[in-house]
């Protein structure tokens, strides 16, 4: 492929036609090629699971139609609002309050309206969301798409500075989003970039880094280009927000407003699994016509403290019941313990339920199959885990028993919401469903053993083993894969191919080795790997 500065010297006629050129004029076919050429190298830049109709992200959560109505409200005000002088809106708020879903609701009636310029949705699950290194290019080549005048002005930029991806982030952003959305001509309608869990990076320092930068330039875009943030108000956040007190601030969480919301999302979805429960010619045991109850309402909205997340698996495990739907919420109402959060309540009795409805030989296998779940293994295999898991656990059981778990599993074989990856990993609060490093470790082991001994092409082996090396979804359990033994690779033959070597196991080693030290950046380095090296470490035996 040829790179973007060689392209640079070969259309170096056609390029400073580009540089000189009015943008609202039109170009020659020579120019157009080079145009093509410049905006096809910001595409294979681009993370297009981070927009937020991309099918990575599957069916995303969304609000329910008549709830968020006075926040959404809010920020069309705030965003026609041309002379309000903040930017920039916040909405913070704690895991499973709807940030994700309010966020991802907000951007599409903008973008039927017209007004949504770009977007990005962080994911820790995704290995290309989980950093900002495709961050701006992503925001670039959207703004190339959604705003006139755009696109001229961003390959101008590309075409002066050949090199622009190998500076700093805030001098791409700079350069790619801030002086385009400078220079372009005032749009009709003002616009609105959305900026989604900025709080799933990896990295602290790439946090504060992307903040500081997008905020920092927000009022040189103008009064027609605003940015509304959605993310957890952890502490590295919320410094940089102080930062800047021209913020415009929105809290979701526990307030009447909330609770009003929640009440009527459980109302009405929980009134839709009654017609159709009732339409199969079974009417709902003693509440009738009249279920849920208000009385039920006002309970599991108490219950929920303005977390949309439990009101949310309340629904999917009263669905998710095969018979009368007042059974299973009628255990959500009744069962309590002390030792767990509401939602960890919840979560318990989801998978209380579940179990009971497997087979006792197979839920072992139940459980082997979440761990594979929480590490991403299931939708990065497409459910064939032979390398992962016991024979038994064969394509066709997966699928039944994925189909049990649906209540806490997408239909991309993920976890519906990172509580339920706090919920099964959280070692305050142990239950039979808990899954330790141990238990990860069990299957990392096993992978990697497989990789090393099944006669597979280098390339399939290579896959496999980043996308088990990425896996790991707590900094816990990333150390904890640090810990292999030795043995693993130890007495392992090359993989040869008309006597060439194409694999050896000490290539695995170092590609560990290197994997590690992008995973424990903001660790001390020095201090990690002599802890890991060392005979003395438990893990190490």
């Amino acid at each position: 492929m040829t790179s973007l500065a060689t392209r640079t010297i070969i259309n170096q006629h056609s390029l400073c036609a580009i540089q000189n050129s009015d943008p609202t004029n039109s170009v020659s076919s020579t120019e157009q090629k080079v145009v093509d050429q410049v905006l096809e190298a910001l595409r294979q830049r681009t993370c297009f699971g981070g927009l937020f109709d991309s099918a990575e992200r599957g069916e995303p959560p969304r609000c329910h139609p008549e709830t968020r109505h006075a926040v959404i409200s809010s920020t069309s005000s705030w965003l026609e609002g041309l002379a309000i002088q903040k930017y920039v809106r916040w909405i913070l708020g704690w895991a499973g309050v709807g940030k994700s879903a309010l966020a991802q609701s907000i951007a599409e009636l903008f973008f039927k309206r017209g007004q949504l310029a770009a977007s990005f949705f962080f994911s820790r699950a995704t290995p290309d969301r989980d950093h900002i290194h495709t961050f701006v290019p992503t925001i670039a080549y959207q703004l190339a798409t959604s705003v006139p005048g755009a696109r001229e002005i961003i390959v101008q930029q590309m075409v002066r500075d050949a090199t622009i991806f190998e500076k700093s982030f805030d001098g791409q952003w700079k350069a790619l989003v801030v002086e385009t959305l400078r220079k372009v001509p005032p749009p009709s309608v003002p616009m609105l970039i959305i900026i989604d869990g900025i709080d799933e990076c990896e990295s602290l320092d790439e946090q504060r880094t992307l903040l500081e930068s997008i905020i920092g330039c927000a009022d040189r875009l103008g009064p027609s280009f605003k940015l509304l943030i959605a993310s957890r108000p952890e502490r590295q956040i919320q410094r940089v927000f102080d930062q800047f007190p021209s913020i415009d601030k929105v809290e979701l969480g526990n307030s009447e407003q909330c609770d009003a919301d929640i009440g009527l999302f459980l109302r009405q979805s929980l009134g839709d699994i009654r017609r159709v429960y009732e339409h199969r010619g079974a009417p709902i045991t003693a509440a009738g016509s009249s279920w849920p109850i208000d009385d039920t309402i006002q309970k599991l909205v108490a219950k929920a403290s303005g977390q949309f997340i439990y009101a949310s698996v309340v629904v999917q495990f009263v669905k998710s019941h095969q018979g009368d739907p007042k059974v299973p919420l009628d255990l959500v109402l009744q069962s309590w313990s002390k030792s767990f959060e509401a939602l960890d309540n919840l979560y318990l009795i989801v998978m209380e339920n579940i179990q009971k409805s497997i087979p006792k030989k197979r839920r072992p296998l139940l459980h082997h199959l979440m761990v594979c779940i929480l590490m991403d293994l299931v939708s990065s295999y497409n459910s064939d885990l032979s390398s992962f898991c016991p024979k038994e656990l064969d394509k066709p059981l997966i699928k039944v028993l994925l189909g049990s778990l649906h209540p806490v599993v997408d239909s991309n074989g993920r976890f519906r919401h990172i509580t339920f990856c706090n919920f099964l990993t959280r070692p305050s609060n142990p239950h039979p469903f808990s899954i330790t490093s141990r238990h990860v470790s069990r299957i990392t082991y096993r992978a990697l053993r497989s990789l090393l001994e099944e006669p597979r092409s280098p390339w399939v082996k290579a896959k496999s083993l980043f996308c088990l090396l990425h896996s790991s979804p707590t900094p816990k359990l990333i150390f904890r894969l640090a810990f292999l033994p030795q043995k693993v690779f130890e007495g392992s033959q090359p993989i040869l191919e008309n006597d060439q070597v194409l694999w050896h196991p000490t290539w695995l080693s170092r590609l560990l080795l290197g994997w590690l030290r992008v995973r424990v950046s903001n660790y001390d380095l020095p201090v990690f790997l002599e802890q890991i090296s060392s005979p003395k470490h438990p893990t190490a035996q």
